[in-house]
């Protein structure tokens, strides 16, 4: 689907496994073991033959309809309103509102006019030789 188009489901339509269930169990019921498909009008007498050739069940459910909303019935009657946003809008970008502080712990800058100086210096610190401790 597209922004700007929802669809209507009859689920009293869907081939069931099991007998007895309720609309709200055929929606979510992972033992259907069944797959929906968007097929533009044209096209669905030719994918309902190509599933009776290889006997795999198959029955049209529903139309796409305009607006932004799926409405799914049980024999024509409503049991569920969703709104269909989150299917095809965008997903929501989050940027930071503030920079990232330096882990604590995290080493300071280190000047960059003589390294070689520096380095000169922390290993001729007499705190930093093994022999004063």
């Amino acid at each position: 689907l597209r922004r700007g188009f929802g669809m209507r489901l009859d689920l009293a339509r869907v081939p069931l496994r099991e007998t007895g269930l309720r609309p709200w169990e055929v929606w979510v019921s992972e033992s259907q073991e069944r797959m929906v498909f968007e097929v533009r009008p044209r096209h669905r007498d030719a994918l309902l033959a190509l599933f009776r050739r290889f006997d795999v069940p198959a029955t049209p459910l529903g139309e796409v309809v305009a607006g932004a909303d799926e409405t799914i019935v049980w024999d024509g009657d409503p049991v569920a309103h969703l709104r269909l946003g989150f299917r095809v809008d965008p997903a929501p970008l989050h940027r930071p509102t503030r920079s990232r502080r330096p882990a604590a712990g995290a080493a300071p800058p280190v000047p960059s006019d003589d390294l070689g100086a520096l380095v000169e210096d922390l290993v001729l610190a007499p705190d930093r030789s093994r022999a004063s401790r």
